[in-house]
């Protein structure tokens, strides 16, 4: 079933704002991203918290 939900998401705004919820802990990042109104900004913020995230699990040894 959520497979399912996530193969018929098309719109990109809905997208961003799924994996903003899902994979972003911090709440202001997750905020920002619900907050931006432009949907290209929106996707590049959304890269780019999530980048910053790999970094600071990789330097933790999470993801390793």
């Amino acid at each position: 079933e959520i497979l399912g939900y996530l193969t018929s998401i098309t719109d990109p705004e809905q997208a961003a704002d799924l994996v903003s919820c899902a994979v972003l802990p911090d709440a202001a990042e997750r905020q920002t991203i619900l907050e931006t109104l432009e949907v290209e900004t929106r996707l590049r913020r959304l890269v780019q918290f999530l980048l910053a995230e790999i970094r600071k699990r990789r330097k933790s040894g999470q993801y390793e």
